[in-house]
């Protein structure tokens, strides 16, 4: 009889053991999940950082439809982080260099330029990139054209 007391015993303190293993587990496995979750949210907001930080990218496309009478009909587009927006359309437009910019008046910090061009008139266009927008200017030009009206006027705002 002495046997089967000691064994109920042993079997009592073999599984308040085991509660309490199983009690502690359960709370460790809790702060694991808040401290993990607590990492994740960490992990989320740097991306989300990295992402606001991500710069504007922008590219200039000029297509060209031939036209018998009026040389080429152009069409400006920018493609801003991927997306095609129809920015103006003109006659004759060419991409310029950089090294142009400064004959044709447009600001250094530029991104892009072009001239469009036909029998003695056309039009200039530029882009400038400010934070997360590029403003897209344009102005008339033609020839022996006065100071007073060579005027570069903000045309779009693109995002």
């Amino acid at each position: 009889m002495k046997t089967t007391h000691s064994t109920s015993i042993q079997i009592v303190i073999f599984s308040i053991l085991l509660f309490c293993v199983g009690l502690f587990s359960c709370q460790s496995n809790t702060n694991s999940n808040t401290n993990m979750t607590e990492a994740n949210a960490t992990e989320n907001q740097e991306t989300k950082i990295a992402d606001e930080k991500k710069e504007t990218e922008i590219t200039f496309m000029i297509s060209n439809v031939e036209d018998d009478i009026n040389g080429n009909e152009s069409t400006i587009t920018a493609v801003i982080n991927g997306k095609n927006i129809e920015v103006t359309r003109a006659t004759n437009c060419n991409a310029v260099e950089k090294e142009e910019y400064e004959s044709m008046k447009v600001p250094n910090e530029a991104t892009w330029a072009c001239k469009c061009w036909w029998a003695g008139a056309g039009e200039n266009f530029y882009a400038i990139k400010k934070d997360d927008k590029v403003d897209f200017y344009g102005k008339e030009v033609y020839e022996e054209m006065e100071e007073e009206y060579d005027k570069w006027e903000l045309i779009k705002t693109l995002e």
